[in-house]
């Protein structure tokens, strides 16, 4: 009977407690100092030295509310047109995995938009009110709205240093891979052109050259013959990576040079690439010396060092 007698007091206490109830609080403070903002310094009910900040709870939730859904668009993006810290980490890593510097020119998957938000103020019911008007209807408790935002808070802040950090990070990146790209574009010797410029050579090219023209053709025809050498590229880089001006200063990318021909396609490849599959296609192509080039009136119509297409 004892034990029945102690546990029922305590039971009943647990039910009649109502976290949702609003308490009565001792606000009221002794040799109290208005700090500004809601913040009181002075002494409590037991004269002891507190601070005491007091907000109106609607201010509060009305804040709280405002920063979590300020955060949540800062990183995701909204309807008018912002697309947040998402879309600027899509948009870099688009560029840093480009095929123009050195990327394999696939999308890359991005982080889900988890927004936490979007089950929030659902109406519970649809009805009339006390005036006869029809309304929708949403209840929360406050306690638990609060607590709830307040975690919403503290996930984004995370979320929003992490977006920020992988942004600098795929700047970063980007910046490295563009200025290797500028270097490899600069230092021709990097890129051997081929030496032998036999009649062979020329009467080959000369007959391959035409839209539509497949650069692993070339490649295969070019290392059967030793025109090339595969260990004298740089096997991180295309093979045809040099950007080439002509005396019209119309430029091309993704050129390669074979003897006093520069061909350009339509993207790079490395061997390993042309080896996989990948095999771009011939777009335009020139010679610096067209008037020895046999049957040049039918592959360099437009003369020397002009390109042609």
């Amino acid at each position: 009977m004892k034990k029945r007698y102690l546990v029922l007091p305590l039971f009943l206490a647990a039910c009649a407690s109502n976290p949702n109830k609003a308490e009565k609080l001792d606000t009221e403070m002794k040799k109290s100092e208005d700090m500004g903002g809601g913040v009181v310094l002075g002494l409590n009910e037991k004269d002891e030295m507190v601070m005491q900040k007091k907000v109106r709870l609607a201010d509060y939730v009305k804040q709280l509310q405002y920063e979590v859904y300020g955060l949540e668009d800062n990183i995701y993006g909204s309807d008018d047109g912002n697309r947040g810290l998402w879309g600027v980490l899509e948009e870099c890593q688009t560029n840093e995995n480009s095929a123009e510097i050195g990327g394999e020119g696939t999308y890359v998957k991005m982080p889900e938009k988890a927004r936490l938000t979007d089950r929030e103020d659902q109406f519970q019911k649809i009805g009339l009110d006390e005036k006869k008007n029809l309304v929708a209807i949403s209840t929360d408790y406050l306690k638990d709205r609060i607590r709830r935002f307040e975690n919403y808070k503290a996930t984004y802040k995370k979320r929003k240093d992490w977006y920020e950090t992988q942004i600098k990070i795929c700047n970063a990146n980007v910046n490295r891979k563009n200025y290797k790209a500028k270097q490899a574009a600069l230092d021709l010797s990097k890129y051997p052109q081929i030496v032998n410029t036999t009649s062979e050579l020329d009467q080959y090219v000369c007959r391959y050259v035409k839209q539509g023209a497949k650069l692993n053709d070339l490649v295969k025809v070019a290392l059967n013959k030793q025109w090339i050498m595969k260990e004298d590229y740089d096997q991180d880089q295309p093979v045809n990576s040099q950007r080439i001006v002509d005396s019209n200063q119309a430029e091309r990318q993704n050129v390669i040079r074979v003897g006093g021909w520069a061909l350009a396609y339509d993207s790079g490849a490395k061997f390993s690439e042309l080896e996989a599959g990948t095999n771009p296609t011939l777009k335009s192509w020139m010679n610096d010396s067209a008037d020895i080039v046999p049957g040049a009136k039918n592959c360099l119509r437009k003369g020397s060092n002009v390109w042609n297409n």
